[in-house]
């Protein structure tokens, strides 16, 4: 077994990740909400106050319990949980699942380069790997860095075209969910089914 030392630091998500998470949760249970309006029992009620929906899916809570334990989780996860973890002896680095985590030794790390410098860095491995760490708190993770002689620089306008490459990438996928979600929200796609 790897002797990692002591726990020096944790990253976390970054704010404006963990507000887009929460309104995607929010947006989750807004959709459960409206779906309840069209369900047969939900109108055999004939109560549509807000109280009504719960009174609904306390009756029935399949729906509720079940969108409950796919997406709480998640979100708990991902928002506050997961991380990059610096050690004395290394970097523990969380690729998306726990048991997925790979174990960066710093006597492994080549260098680092600064992408963004109030968020992000690029970690370069010997073996010409890179690791993307978002922080809130960079500061914390150069003076990691750089008390175990990790050598770094600013970001080269490739990791600079990287990133803003995957910040469009991101926004259309985004809008692209969105506007096929409010498509079949309002109905332009009933004459498929």
């Amino acid at each position: 077994m790897l002797k990692r030392g002591k726990k020096i630091y944790r990253t976390s998500m970054l704010f404006p990740a963990k507000w887009f998470l929460f309104a995607l949760f929010l947006f989750f249970y807004h959709d459960l909400y409206l779906a309840t309006f069209g369900e047969l029992k939900f109108l055999e009620a004939q109560d549509f106050s807000v109280l009504g929906v719960i009174r609904f899916h306390l009756k029935y809570p399949v729906e509720f319990i079940t969108l409950t334990s796919l997406v709480l989780p998640s979100f708990l996860y991902y928002a506050f949980f997961r991380g990059v973890v610096f050690f004395e002896q290394g970097i523990l680095y969380n690729k998306g699942i726990p048991f997925l985590n790979v174990w960066v030794p710093y006597s492994d790390c080549a260098s680092y380069r600064l992408v963004s410098p109030k968020a992000l860095i690029a970690l370069t491995t010997k073996s010409g790997e890179v690791f993307l760490i978002g922080s809130n708190n960079m500061s914390r993770v150069i003076a990691a860095l750089d008390q175990h002689e990790v050598k770094g620089e600013l970001g080269t306008s490739e990791y600079i075209k990287l990133a803003r490459n995957l910040k469009i990438f991101f926004y259309a996928v985004s809008v692209f969910t969105i506007s096929l979600y409010l498509c079949v929200r309002l109905g332009v796609f009933r004459f498929i089914s």
